[in-house]
């Protein structure tokens, strides 16, 4: 609920600066938020795939308001890559229902020990299998690397009010599902510490030199995203009660973080209109790197928050970055 309410005054702003005047689209923000706070509550991996599949299905609209081809084809993207990965995750579940003939999380947690102590290899080994299609699934909805494919496409084709729903509200229900069934298949999920801790890594280094790539501001936001979430995911090869009240820690801070890069790009978008004389609803919202170095030497007041928000994401000493 914070981070929608954070982040409801750029929806809005973009939102018309984007030229969306359809009162649908708010319906479908507010389905998704809804979908996100059952999942915190719910241990049941049917009931979280639906609820997934509604966030999902209001994704792919907000990804292609934009009536343009860029926009048709970010929605056309998103939906194409979900459904695959959809089928990766019901084949897991149907792997889990076949073993255990439920797929409540808290349930599956008591009957895994039991497979286990009896030694039956065939149901350990199709249980490994059925742990690792909901994780890949999972791990493609937290746009972690080399799961992402097209997603910086998708978000570069959307609207701008979507790219800022896309980028904040699904992490961190879909980042406490993942936490909960690590948790639940512990048992298993112990021989998946290296898989987990080699992706965190490869995340964290390829999204941190795709990010050093790049020249748009909103290009830079979306690949810096990508390498922080590998920090999370190389915690959950170390899973341990300390290490999961760090990754909701830091989890907490990194959407604090993800919006203020936001309303810092929507101020600079507004110097650059109010610059370059522009209409409000002018539909260039493109940010340049260089744009960035021309307006702090026009605007010094630019150079505090950029120096603190991108030396705390650095992890500069004495900033909430630091202690993360």
């Amino acid at each position: 609920i914070l981070i929608s309410i954070g982040t409801l005054p750029l929806v809005v702003r973009f939102y018309k600066n984007d030229r969306i005047n359809n009162v649908e689209f708010f319906i479908l923000y507010l389905s998704s938020i809804l979908a996100s706070l059952v999942m915190f509550s719910c241990y049941d991996l049917m009931t979280n795939y639906m609820l997934i599949e509604m966030q999902s299905l209001c994704f792919y609209i907000l990804a292609s308001f934009k009536r343009s081809p860029a926009g048709g084809e970010a929605g056309l993207r998103y939906f194409i890559s979900s459904v695959f990965f959809s089928c990766i995750f019901l084949l897991g579940v149907s792997i889990i229902y076949g073993l255990f003939g439920t797929l409540n999380l808290k349930t599956i947690l008591t009957l895994t020990s039991i497979y286990l102590t009896k030694g039956n290899i065939i149901a350990i080994y199709l249980l490994g299998f059925g742990f690792f299609c909901i994780s890949v699934f999972l791990l493609f909805k937290l746009i972690v690397i080399p799961f992402h494919f097209w997603f910086p496409q998708i978000y570069d084709g959307a609207p701008l009010s979507s790219t800022i729903i896309f980028s904040t509200l699904p992490k961190f229900p879909f980042f406490i599902l993942l936490l909960k069934c690590v948790i639940s298949f512990s048992w298993i999920a112990q021989y998946y510490q290296g898989f987990f801790i080699i992706v965190g890594m490869f995340a964290n280094v390829i999204g941190m030199l795709y990010a050093l790539k790049q020249t748009r501001f909103k290009k830079l936001i979306i690949y810096s995203s990508l390498s922080q979430i590998g920090y999370p995911i190389a915690l959950l090869g170390v899973l341990t009660s300390e290490t999961i009240a760090f990754i909701i820690y830091f989890l907490i801070i990194y959407q604090c973080q993800i919006i203020n890069l936001w309303y810092l790009y929507s101020y600079v978008l507004t110097i650059k209109n109010i610059h370059t004389s522009a209409a409000l609803d002018n539909e260039d919202t493109s940010i340049y790197l260089a744009d960035i170095k021309s307006f702090v030497n026009i605007f010094p007041e630019l150079r505090v928050p950029f120096v603190l928000m991108f030396f705390s994401l650095s992890g500069i000493p004495f900033l909430v970055g630091f202690y993360l």
